[in-house]
């Protein structure tokens, strides 16, 4: 409690037991002059003190009350400024998930793109392998037999000459035996003082001749 609430609250308990005036129904007292000039004096001394407080009190309010604004102000300022931010963080973020969607999709439809003419490529190389395999194994086939048939018919045409020789051999050997044979039954007719055995023998010796004159 200070001063001044010290002196109101002895003024009250004066007042109270001060006694009432007559005939006034308790709405008058008695009070003495100098006892209340005493509390006024006293009121006086204090108030320069309390209007000074006042003063301070109500100039601290306007300060407090000017920088709760300025705090106020700043804190709507920070927070628009941070909402602005935010804002265009999202927006900024949203962009980048868009783009970021977009260049997944192009990727996705490029790769897409890429396998499919890869196996349309890979299609068409099996199919030119399986032609060209099919195409070599054919010309392949065809070599083979017409080397066989070549084969075989050189073959044959060699029998053939080989057993034309042989029998043109063979009759040109027959052809030479007649020719001696003839001869050699004229020479024993045209012979007619030489023994057997002798003319037998030079008959055969003939024939050994002729014989390695062939070989």
């Amino acid at each position: 409690m200070n001063r001044i609430e010290q002196l109101i609250s002895d003024m009250e308990q004066y007042i109270d037991s001060c006694k009432t005036q007559a005939f006034s129904g308790n709405r008058k007292i008695v009070v003495e002059r100098n006892t209340i000039d005493d509390f006024l004096t006293e009121l006086r001394m204090c108030m320069p003190e309390v209007i000074q407080r006042s003063e301070k009190i109500v100039n601290n309010k306007e300060a407090i009350i000017s920088d709760a604004r300025t705090q106020a102000e700043k804190l709507l300022s920070d927070a628009t400024e941070k909402t602005t931010e935010l804002v265009d963080e999202h927006e900024i973020v949203q962009q980048a998930i868009s783009r970021g969607n977009e260049i997944i999709e192009q990727a996705q439809t490029q790769a897409q793109e890429i396998l499919d003419q890869a196996i349309i490529e890979a299609n068409s190389f099996k199919e030119s392998a399986i032609t060209y395999t099919s195409d070599a194994m054919g010309s392949l086939r065809a070599l083979y037999e017409d080397n066989i048939t070549a084969t075989r018919t050189l073959f044959e045409d060699n029998m053939n000459a080989a057993q034309s020789l042989f029998e043109q051999h063979l009759a040109a050997m027959d052809e030479r035996y007649q020719i001696i044979a003839s001869n050699h039954d004229a020479f024993l007719t045209s012979i007619n003082g030489d023994s057997a055995a002798q003319v037998q023998e030079e008959v055969s010796e003939i024939d050994s001749n002729e014989d390695d004159e062939e070989a």
